[in-house]
């Protein structure tokens, strides 16, 4: 064997131990820190700041209302897609309005990572230790909002220490502030509400998820994550991923070895934490969204065993999809549950996110 033999030879031995190696490694996920998280990540293929919660004037008329800002990277470009959904729904009319707009940000228009805010125009939210979260939402079609939300309890760690596996295999960072203070105004139809003077009343939630998934159509991603605020200040949040095609809740390992499953995450009114993974679900109907080419469930029964937990949720009216959007559509809106946790009767509002349920 000539030297050249020797050295191809050596070389290949040292590729395919360094490859047994790294086949033996396991990728560690960060450590979510705030408030530096707070703000975007430019690595992420997709990005969410998510706001929702009931609005309650002194008046008593009360709405729902969430405000997603959604951002992906534009490849080859060097910009970020911002999309902003806003939804209110007046529970007065059971009426649902919702909006979306569209930005390209360009790097160094104050969009950074570890600046604990956003601002596309239409769309922004900051973060001040000692205030929480301002967020307005301007998309226009006559819904505009201008919230300061506090946090009442601190955040809370979504999945597994702020990590959730997604279906296609990737990992996401979630965190969630799970009972937040609200005061404020909206604009809807044309009238100013203000929450201002009833503030013990008018109460958010806020989750903010990244990471390598995507929800593209053609991610087939598919989940039902129900947020519930309990009346005496505890929360719980209770998510699955499901099968597109046949709807099928998923509970497996992937071939990268991680373990898809349901999840769940409770926070006591005293600001204590319980999980776990041990969680079903069921529905006695079913609502048609021709808007979407849609079938949404409805009416939701959730079992957790860790929790000796059996909760009713139910929408306060059914139609509270978006649809003709940039996104997949999918339904989200307000609605009310009950049942018990822990031995202890339990009255809450709910919001319900569902995707994935359209016909491709």
């Amino acid at each position: 064997m000539n030297k050249w033999k020797k050295s191809a030879a050596h070389l290949a031995a040292a590729c395919a131990v360094l490859a047994a190696l790294l086949a033996g490694c396991k990728h560690e996920p960060m450590q979510i820190v705030f408030p530096y998280d707070h703000g975007p990540h430019l690595s992420a293929k997709t990005e969410w700041w998510h706001f929702s919660g009931e609005l309650i004037c002194k008046t008593g008329d009360s709405f729902g209302y969430n405000m997603t800002i959604f951002k992906v990277p534009l490849y080859g470009e060097g910009a970020t897609y911002f999309v902003n959904h806003l939804a209110i729904s007046d529970l007065q009319d059971t009426e649902h309005t919702f909006s979306e707009s569209t930005r390209i940000d360009f790097p160094g228009l104050g969009n950074m990572p570890g600046k604990p805010a956003i601002n596309v125009e239409v769309a922004s939210f900051t973060f001040d230790e000692d205030t929480g979260f301002h967020i307005v939402g301007m998309n226009g079609q006559g819904i505009n909002i201008n919230l300061q939300l506090k946090p009442v309890l601190p955040v809370v760690l979504e999945g597994d220490n702020g990590t959730i596996n997604m279906p296609d295999g990737h990992i996401a960072y979630s965190y969630s502030y799970t009972n937040l203070k609200t005061t404020g105004e909206i604009l809807l139809n044309g009238i100013y509400y203000s929450f201002s003077d009833n503030a013990t009343q008018s109460r958010s939630w806020m989750n903010h998820q990244w990471g390598l998934f995507s929800i593209s159509a053609d991610a087939r991603q598919a989940w039902d994550r129900f947020s519930l605020s309990f009346e005496d200040g505890s929360s719980l949040m209770a998510l699955q991923f499901r099968k597109k095609d046949t709807n099928k809740v998923l509970n497996y390992v992937a071939s990268n070895g991680l373990l898809i499953t349901p999840h769940w995450v409770y926070q006591r009114a005293d600001g204590t934490v319980v999980r776990g993974k041990r969680l079903s679900t069921n529905y006695t109907r079913t609502w048609q969204d021709t808007n979407a080419n849609a079938t949404y469930p409805m009416d939701w029964t959730i079992h957790i065993p860790d929790l000796s937990a059996t909760i009713t949720a139910k929408p306060a009216f059914d139609a509270q999809s978006l649809y003709a959007l940039s996104t997949p559509p999918y339904w989200e809106g307000i609605g009310s549950a009950d049942g018990t946790i822990e031995g202890t009767a339990k009255n809450a509002t709910t919001h319900i996110e569902m995707w994935g349920y359209d016909v491709q």
